[in-house]
Parts: C-alpha cells; structure tokens; sequence
C-alpha cells in the first residue's frame, strides 16, 4: 500500500527531505502551509515564529497535495524550532485525525541534530489521537542532499 508524506518547511529543507522520501515507493506527497503564507518571513517573522512556537500557540494552515488517498503509512517531516515543533505543524497535528492502526515515521529536521524533544512532542499529540506505532529519525541540516 502507498504511503502519505505529510511536511512543513520554511527553508526547503523539509521539503528536499520529502521529495526525497518520495522517490523510496508510491508516495503522496501533501505539503502543510502557513496562512497567511508570509506569516513567518524576515526578521520580524522569525521573532514572531520564535514566540508562537515558545508559547505553543495554535494557527491558521491549509493542506496542498494528495490529503484524501488512503494509505496503512504516514511519514511526517517538520523542522525543528527552539527544540520545538514549529506552530503550523502542532496546529496540523492537533486538529487533524489520524487511524490508530497507521505506522507513523517521524523526520526532525534541526541544524544542531537534536530533535529528540520535538519528536517526544509529536508523539505525545499522536499518543491522543490513539495511534501507537511511530517511529523517528533525526537529521542535521549538513545531512540533507
């Protein structure tokens, strides 16, 4: 059976994870977007993305792609911000539902490596939503092709 990716970038890095992911088998690719899609640009927009994440303030985002194809497996892809998910991605997780049987593959993207704490975060929203096979792996920005 195919396979869901769902990611959010703001730098593309993500984004070459995914496509990357993509090429491995049948995949969808749905990318998660910021509304307004400006909401996190320049200088001002990173202090805003710094404090929204901080806060784990919930926002506005849309989904681009393939959402409504069945699939027995998710990989979500998010970089990592502060040590924390990014808010467009907890919005994602939270409000969106996810089948309890699915397997879900966990991709943090961090300059420094550490994603750990961001992955127990997303695991933690997807332990709610009673999904319970989720696996993770972390790559450094210096990692990505």
């Amino acid at each position: 059976m195919s396979r869901k990716i769902y990611y959010y970038s703001r730098t593309g890095n993500c984004a070459r994870v995914a496509y990357k992911y993509a090429k491995d088998k049948e995949s969808y690719l749905v990318q998660i977007m910021d509304v307004p899609e400006d909401r996190y640009w320049g200088a001002w927009g990173f202090i805003k993305g710094a404090i929204n994440t901080l806060s784990k303030k919930e926002v506005s985002y849309r989904l681009v792609g393939d959402r409504y194809i069945e699939s027995s497996e998710i990989v979500l892809i998010t970089p990592v911000w502060a040590g924390q998910i990014p808010p467009t991605f907890r919005s994602f997780l939270q409000n969106e539902s996810f089948a309890s049987d699915l397997m879900v593959h966990v991709v943090t993207v961090s300059r420094s490596g550490r994603g750990r704490d961001a992955f127990r975060q997303v695991v933690k929203i997807l332990e709610k939503a009673g999904v319970r096979e989720i696996r993770h792996r972390n790559l450094k920005e210096n990692e990505i092709e």
